[in-house]
């Protein structure tokens, strides 16, 4: 059975650290009771109990677990300043792939340490967690080309490429021109035409790609959507006017820099003329012209007055700049990183796309673990934002629950009796003797007790609510199954469900006595092989796991799923797989929330966020 325990060093209730079996040395922690011969244990998933013995040590300082981790990080940190002093390429990659061995153990230390100690009083961890891969990231970026290079520390928006532009692009010009005039954007169909022809010919005009993005995501709605009307819809058609939309080809990264400028004093005045008024509309003209602009204090100076935040260069919405981080950290797969980035620096924010983002990791973490497919499915209900990402990211968190294995039982179908403890029987142990068999007479000598017969136990009874050591999963169904009733499981026939195996003791042939006699002499009458068991020591059973082997004839429920059982996903159209929705702006595309792939929800396919 693949357990959890949550065990105290001390016989009071308290919320212990963490605990290390014997059977598998799984570790655990939560809050227990001392009951004298088990431990209760109340977890996440509900009341569990474990006998004494199942139990290797109790540890209760994040240190005994990191071990030397930190030792390893600063010199891989140290190996880095080496690597870098070095000239011969084959060199550097030898001190640089030693250095990222050291990094890739401590990032495990702490990932796992982290796991444990899950509590706000340990949050130095996690920037500890974060400093590492940070330095792992660089250390493989900085590696040459003879090996394969890992992804670029924190992936940043394409930067336009310079390049002869064409004479002319009939289908992306005629689409400025619709841009340009209301009677034309109020058309269904013109408008979807120059739609279509801004997100198809962009590309093949990369001085343009920004301010045809902005042209394409303003054309997926009509002018009403957008409240274009009064002060707006007269800056709007201000600016048409200019002669940045009439000529396209013609501009230049100066002019696109003085239509962002012109673009953010119209916004300022229209909201000064009406506080409730909408700019949304001129803010991704705007956008799309501040992407087209070169970099410099001139273009920062109307990235602010936009209300952006420039980082590294890259202007940007605070929204964008967390998506921006976190897609840099998704698409290296650092998925560990990406949650302590949200944790750590964006959890203040918390827009859809950031959590979207976030949740993506959360998802990758648990498929890759196998376990805690909760976080995931918890984050996408916690969403907040308009009806159609809400429907989707229930779908997501539904299409998720479906193919999880039961939290509660770990996919088992069953849990262990918190009665019995998984032993069938309950065993009151002898008050005269305390269990030992042996007790003393007034003269202070050892004889047998004969209140318990010699057993140590004063009584056994079948235990009154399971029938075999273990009771079905309230919180999952099991497929019926006659073979195995409906339980999923069999008895092991090797150790009839106990577990373990113990054969007689050699020496007392199990009588678990000693054949000296001992008593009066000051000998002990228990056989000193055994101490008095009867038994040779128990062995576990190979054959079995748990006491019990899964039903082969019904379907198991703990197979850990894939992403595929989930959902599909496809590189998002209007973003080209950026997960931004410009190129050179940070700003999230609400057609993948910032994730860059379009998923499709197993559990409902309809619910997917429109283009």
């Amino acid at each position: 059975m693949r357990t959890a325990a949550f065990l105290a060093l001390l016989s009071t209730t308290l919320l212990a650290d963490v605990a290390v079996l014997k059977e598998n040395g799984e570790k655990v922690a939560g809050k227990i009771v001392d009951k004298g011969n088990h431990w209760e244990v109340t977890t996440e998933q509900g009341l569990r109990t474990y006998l004494k013995e199942e139990v290797d040590k109790i540890l209760t300082d994040p240190k005994e677990f990191l071990g030397d981790a930190d030792s390893l990080y600063e010199q891989a940190k140290k190996d880095y300043e080496k690597g870098n002093a070095l000239t011969a390429p084959a060199e550097q990659n030898s001190v640089f792939r030693e250095a990222i061995a050291k990094l890739v153990k401590a990032r495990e230390a702490y990932g796992n340490t982290r796991d444990l100690f899950p509590e706000d009083k340990y949050s130095e961890m996690d920037k500890r967690i974060v400093q590492i891969m940070m330095l792992l990231r660089i250390l493989r970026g900085s590696m040459s080309s003879e090996t394969a290079r890992g992804p670029a520390v924190n992936l940043r928006p394409d930067a336009a490429p310079r390049v002869e532009r064409p004479a002319s692009v009939p289908g992306l010009q005629e689409a400025f021109a619709i841009l340009a005039d209301p009677a034309r954007r109020g058309d269904a169909g013109a408008r979807k035409t120059a739609r279509d022809s801004f997100r198809d010919q962009r590309a093949g005009v990369p001085d343009l790609y920004d301010l045809a993005t902005a042209g394409m995501l303003l054309l997926g709605r009509p002018d009403a959507d957008w409240r274009l009307a009064g002060p707006s819809l007269a800056a709007f058609q201000e600016y048409a006017a200019k002669p940045w939309l009439k000529d396209p080809l013609k501009l230049t990264p100066a002019t696109h820099q003085a239509a962002a400028a012109f673009l953010a004093e119209k916004i300022a005045a229209v909201k000064k003329a009406d506080a409730n008024a909408s700019t949304e509309a001129l803010g991704l003209l705007a956008l799309g012209h501040l992407g087209c602009a070169p970099a410099g204090p001139e273009s920062e100076k109307a990235a602010r007055a936009l209300g952006l935040m420039v980082t590294n260069g890259i202007p940007g919405t605070p929204e964008g700049q967390a998506v921006r981080d976190l897609g840099g950290f998704l698409q290296a797969g650092d998925y560990d990183l990406a949650h302590r980035a949200f944790v750590n620096d964006y959890r203040s924010l918390d827009t859809p796309s950031i959590r979207f983002a976030w949740s993506w990791g959360l998802l990758q973490t648990g498929l890759q673990k196998r376990k805690g497919m909760d976080r995931p499915v918890s984050a996408l209900n916690g969403m907040k934002g308009d009806a159609a990402a809400l429907a989707h990211a229930a779908a997501l968190a539904k299409s998720i629950q479906v193919v999880t294995p039961c939290s509660m039982c770990a996919g088992d179908g069953w849990l262990r009796c918190t009665n019995c403890h998984g032993q069938k029987t309950l065993f009151n142990i002898c008050k005269v003797c305390a269990g030992t068999r042996i007790r003393k007479n007034n003269l202070g000598n050892e004889i047998f007790c004969i209140a318990c017969r010699m057993t140590g136990i004063a009584s056994k009874l079948e235990c009154h609510k399971c029938k075999d050591g273990y009771f079905k999963c309230p919180k999952c169904k099991l497929p019926d199954c006659k073979a195995c009733a409906t339980t999923g499981r069999t008895s092991c026939t090797t150790c009839k469900g106990f577990r373990v195996i113990r054969g007689a003791c050699t020496a007392c042939q199990g009588g678990g006595l000693s054949k000296s006699g001992g008593g009066g002499g000051g000998g002990s009458l228990l056989c000193a092989t055994c101490k008095g068991a009867g038994t040779e020591p128990a062995r576990k059973c190979s054959a079995c796991p748990n006491g019990f082997i899964d039903c082969q004839k019904c379907e198991p429920l703990r197979k850990p799923p894939a992403v595929e059982d989930i959902c599909s996903a496809t590189p998002c159209a209007l973003c080209e797989g950026r997960g931004l929705a410009f190129r050179r702006v940070a700003v999230p595309c609400k057609a993948c929330l910032g994730l860059g792939q379009k998923l499709v929800p197993k559990a409902d396919p309809t619910k997917v966020l429109a283009d």
